[in-house]
């Protein structure tokens, strides 16, 4: 499990390479926007300031995650 966590000034691209897990996104309020199964080939955007959790599977959880910038 990958601790919960937000970036405040990027978006994020999030590229499932390997494996299966779950994502969980929430809201600034609190509210769960995403939570869903992803496995190999998955991709989901996750806006800036908005919390998410990345859970490995039985196969374990390998990704890319690329993000925005101002520069």
């Amino acid at each position: 499990m990958f601790a919960p966590s937000y970036i405040p000034n990027a978006h994020q691209l999030i590229y499932v390479t390997r494996g299966n897990g779950r994502i969980q996104v929430s809201s600034g309020d609190g509210r769960t926007v995403f939570d869903e199964e992803v496995r190999e080939g998955s991709s989901i955007v996750i806006p800036q300031f908005f919390p998410s959790v990345k859970i490995a599977g039985n196969e374990g959880l390998e990704y890319i995650d690329l993000l925005t910038s101002h520069r």
